[in-house]
């Protein structure tokens, strides 16, 4: 394989794991949502006390989709680093992911992204509400 054809073997690569890790965000978000939806059907009906399980929940699976945003962003500027860089001045390091590693609170930048903002919080909103009507 020459040069040219390794780096196009190198992006597909990349772009497989972002594309793995996109849909791993979003089987977490549907399970948050089904958690959300599941929590205030039985809050209404039966039982107040389970405010604080579906909290907890809900940031548990926050906090999961924060570290699978944090690495997909590593995994995009790995790919924008391979795409800008000529194949003659790729050197064997460059195939490795180790330059872009996560900076120690790239998970709490993204759980504050604005995607995940707009997300979660309503979650949280819809389980206080009816919390609040079960009362």
């Amino acid at each position: 394989m020459n040069d040219r054809q390794l780096k196009v073997e190198h992006l597909k690569l990349i772009q497989g794991v972002v594309d793995r890790l996109a849909r791993n965000s979003f089987a977490v978000k549907a399970t948050a949502s089904a958690v959300a939806a599941a929590l205030v059907s039985v809050i209404i009906t039966q039982d107040n006390s389970l405010v604080s399980i579906g909290a907890i929940s809900l940031v548990s699976l926050w906090v999961l989709d924060a570290f699978f945003l944090a690495r997909e962003r590593a995994y995009r500027a790995l790919y924008e680093h391979v795409r800008t860089t000529a194949e003659d001045e790729m050197a064997d390091e460059d195939f490795l992911t180790l330059r872009y590693s996560m900076p120690p609170r790239a998970e709490t930048g993204a759980a504050f992204s604005r995607s995940l903002l707009l997300y979660y919080p309503p979650l949280f909103a819809a389980i206080i509400v009816a919390a609040s009507l079960a009362a």
